[in-house]
């Protein structure tokens, strides 16, 4: 049974950490607050609302198990009966209250889902093998395209390893980012967790851990595959075998952590594929450093710096000192909420709130029009970092090395003809071309951004392109998974001001020939569908039903739609047919087999694209950029 309370409270504090880059992480703030006793109570609260994405927020009370737990069905969930699944939403809370919430045996899995919050609850015992299991024996996993995820003062436990039937308790893999677990307790478990599954599994990444105590774990705190994590004011004791175990090129800022009676509590271990690390502030206590040989590399006895790793958000440091004892008062659930007040003295935060919308103000350039990379408004699909010397200003913008990935600017224009200058730093072997997408219509595609002869090495890229009088977007949009060169600044130059008149909004330009309509048939018709999220009143199904007149949307302005099939299928073309009310939204997208993960295509526009002859079960549509909402019609699929 789930009780409607009309003005209870979300979530206390804010997001921290990576969870408030991307766009951040509100949770339910905003929507209608339900009260729950029961796992199947949790499952009808997110069925019952009006679309996937309808926020709310989901106040839990008592004892949750398998007994009380089952599947719901609705248009606006896809639950499951031995887990708490938040699978194909966004915008929830679930919040612990009263005398508090404990999901015994039974795992929290967020799958292909964004903004998600999860306060003040404990996770305890669940299983892989033995009985009743449970999420693969994951207290808390995240999988497959997740986005922004704030889990807080939680208790995350188990009573033994991977013998006993256990397995991680915070796992995150398969394309999971900007994630942030704070003020929590994990405790009594053979594996702490991981981001990334495998050594080729190291799309995740963007995660912090801070103010969290990790205690009487053999490994795995965390086992970091690729991506960055950022570490900080945390406590480790009784780690038995391994640490922060940084591999397969990961990098991990570690700083004023204390670690306490514990062995090899940093490295790169289990693997010869080498991790990095940036150390300071950190506190040794006792802790047993292994000899440095083949795949057993520990950072220690003396851990110094190997990398340099730059944090796109702003934070506060506890002297290490007086973590321990500290966070005995104020993480795990149950504690009040209550966090540092960056001094070491505890304190409770405020109920926390949506974000007033920030006002538009218009851009500011520089000295001669210049727009740097690294200060707001412009955006950086990656990090800002200072690593390579020879940038202006403070730093320059590094995107992830995918396609879609882009730089943006907000730029200040007369009007007109305008010359565009990007500065830039390719220390790679080859081109890294971008497409030039202004006020979201793609104007120039492959822009070539060559190398430069080494990272510290700068060169001008210049372009000449129509501006309308006042704000103007522009975004560099890497066209291959190389990503973008290093961006450094945009400057603006000339415009001949606007002419007679309003400037008219841009169109999407059109084709200079109508692109060839696949033959054969369209596999998509019988086939299913999925995605990450939809807009309200719109379905998966609707871009495979033959029928022009429904549609999917994103709940924001990006997202991905996938077909698949039960079995194997041979595909070489699609064409993605937009609805009459948004032809020309989508202004950027990376088509990719979802089996692998491999990039078939990507480019700017809808409309009919071919790549090789590709057999998969599932593939995907990702749209990474565009004008406002998009609107799918229809996906089809030819062989």
């Amino acid at each position: 049974m789930a009780l409607a309370i009309p003005q209870a409270s979300a979530a206390t504090g804010s997001a921290t950490g990576f969870a408030t880059r991307n766009g951040g992480t509100t949770g339910g703030a905003g929507g209608q607050t339900v009260r729950v006793s029961s796992g199947t109570g949790i499952h009808s609260a997110l069925c019952n609302r009006s679309s996937s994405s309808t926020p709310i927020i989901i106040e839990v009370q008592g004892r949750i198990n398998h007994g009380n737990t089952s599947k719901v069905s609705g248009d606006s969930c896809n639950t499951a009966d031995d887990k708490i699944e938040l699978k194909q939403i966004s915008n929830v809370s679930i919040i612990g209250v009263g005398s508090g919430a404990v999901f015994d045996q039974l795992g929290i899995h967020i799958r292909e889902a964004s903004n998600i919050i999860i306060q003040n609850v404990t996770v305890r015992n669940v299983k892989k093998s033995g009985s009743p299991t449970s999420n693969g024996g994951d207290a808390i996993g995240m999988e497959a395209d997740v986005r922004n995820v704030w889990v807080d003062h939680v208790t995350l436990e188990a009573s033994g390893g991977e013998s006993e039937g256990y397995d991680g308790l915070f796992d995150l893999k398969n394309n999971t980012r900007y994630v942030t677990l704070s003020y929590s307790i994990l405790r009594n478990s053979g594996r702490g967790g991981l981001i990334g599954s495998s050594e080729s599994d190291t799309s995740n990444g963007y995660v912090t851990f801070h103010h969290n105590v990790y205690e009487n774990i053999d490994s795995r705190t965390p086992l970091l595959r690729g991506g960055i994590a950022h570490i900080y004011n945390n406590h480790y004791t009784d780690i038995e075998k391994s640490g922060i175990n940084s591999r397969a090129g990961g990098r991990a800022k570690v700083e004023n952590n204390y670690f306490q009676d514990s062995n090899d509590v940093l490295g790169t271990f289990y693997t010869s594929e080498a991790g990095y690390w940036q150390v300071s502030g950190n506190i040794y206590d006792n802790i047993d450093w292994s000899s440095r040989s083949g795949d057993n590399q520990p950072a220690g006895p003396n851990p110094t710096s190997n990398t340099s790793v730059s944090i796109p958000y702003s934070y506060t440091l506890d002297g290490a000192s007086c973590v321990p004892n500290m966070l005995r008062q104020i993480s795990g659930a149950n504690k009040g909420n209550r966090v540092s007040d960056g001094s070491c003295s505890p304190t409770s935060p405020p109920p926390s709130n949506p974000p007033s919308p920030t006002p538009t103000v218009p851009p500011t350039p520089g000295p001669d029009g210049r727009y740097e990379a690294e200060y707001s408004p412009a955006t950086c699909d990656g990090e800002i970092e200072s690593e390579h010397s020879g940038y202006s200003g403070s730093g320059y913008c590094n995107t992830e090395n995918t396609s879609g990935a882009a730089s943006q600017f907000l730029v200040s224009s007369s009007g007109g003809t305008t010359n565009l200058t990007i500065r830039h730093a390719n220390g790679g072997s080859g081109n890294r071309p971008a497409n030039l997408v202004v006020n979201g219509s793609t104007v120039q595609q492959g822009v070539a951004f060559n190398p430069t002869g080494g990272w510290t090495s700068y060169s001008n890229v210049s372009v000449s392109v129509a501006l309308n009088s006042g704000t103007n977007t522009i975004r560099l949009v890497a066209a291959t998974g190389e990503g973008l060169s290093n961006i450094d600044y945009l400057q603006v130059s000339g415009g001949t001001g606007p002419g007679p008149g309003p400037t008219p909004s841009p169109t999407a330009p059109q084709p200079t020939s109508t692109p060839t309509q696949p033959g054969g048939t369209n596999l998509s018709i019988g086939a299913g569908s999925d995605g990450s999220s939809k807009g309200s009143g719109t379905s998966y199904g609707d871009v495979r039903d033959g029928d022009m007149g429904t549609y999917w949307s994103p709940s924001g302005t990006t997202g991905r739609i996938s077909i698949k099939w039960d079995a194997d299928t041979t595909v070489s073309s699609v064409n993605i047919r937009e609805a009459s009310g948004a032809v020309g939204a989508i202004s950027s997208w990376r088509l990719y087999n979802h089996d692998n993960g491999a990039t078939l295509a990507s480019g700017s526009g809808a409309g009919v694209i071919s790549f090789s002859s590709t057999t998969l079960r599932k593939i995907s549509f990702e749209i990474t950029g565009a004008s406002g909402t998009p609107q799918i019609a229809e996906f089809e699929t030819y062989a």
